[in-house]
């Protein structure tokens, strides 16, 4: 009797120690399980993230290039309007000159 009471002892004590690794190893599982889906939660707030950054980056980028587009468009026009302002200039004294030395020329000649 007193052995068979040993063994159950003995039987009770290995069930208590696999009942408390059990325990800790759902523990364990349970805690991991929710580092992966913490971890899965901040790869998806990161890839939100990186996109609205990237649509930003993309916004400006366009933004500044129609900028850019229009203020080389004004610099043209502007260069376009001086150049010809210039060249009407030069037009009006290259005449003046011509109509002077002919003058002169005929002045010489008679």
């Amino acid at each position: 009797h007193s052995w068979l009471e040993f063994q159950v002892e003995v039987l009770q004590t290995k069930l208590s120690e696999l009942s408390q690794c059990t325990s800790d190893d759902s523990k364990a599982l349970v805690a991991n399980i929710s580092d992966v889906a913490n971890q899965a939660q901040l790869q998806a707030q990161l890839e939100a993230n990186q996109g609205r950054l990237v649509k930003a980056i993309r916004q400006r980028n366009l933004s500044l290039e129609t900028a850019v587009s229009a203020q080389l468009m004004d610099f043209g026009t502007a260069l376009r309007q001086r150049t010809g302002a210039q060249l009407e200039m030069l037009q009006e004294a290259t005449n003046d000159l011509v109509k002077r030395r002919s003058e002169a020329f005929k002045t010489r000649l008679t």
